[in-house]
């Protein structure tokens, strides 16, 4: 995002847009895409597999992960209505090494 903004400001005549970003200037605006929508077809995925074990998933922080998480587990409950959902939070934007070690079904 801090490379957008730099870039930016070197060429002021440019618009740029940035996907998933949060910062803004007179030439850079963000955009998002339907993330829920993807998150909604794992879910049927999962509660179709589901056995009496939850599934679990994880997620960098609370506020970008919201609704991703209501959509799997409307996914995995439309299959499913029994299915539970295991739900770690990461706390940590890039953590390879804590999130292969968060607990299995």
């Amino acid at each position: 995002m801090n490379y957008t903004l730099s870039v930016a400001k070197k060429y002021p005549a440019v618009k740029f847009e940035h996907c998933t970003g949060y910062k803004r200037a007179a030439n850079v605006s963000t955009y998002n895409i339907r993330f829920y929508e993807g998150r909604f077809v794992q879910g049927v995925i999962a509660g179709n597999s589901a056995r009496p074990a939850s599934p679990v998933t994880s997620a960098r922080s609370p506020c970008r992960s919201r609704a991703g998480m209501n959509a799997f587990m409307l996914g995995m409950q439309s299959v499913n209505p029994q299915a539970k959902l295991k739900f770690i939070l990461i706390n940590s934007w890039y953590d390879p090494a804590r999130k292969a070690t968060r607990p299995r079904r």
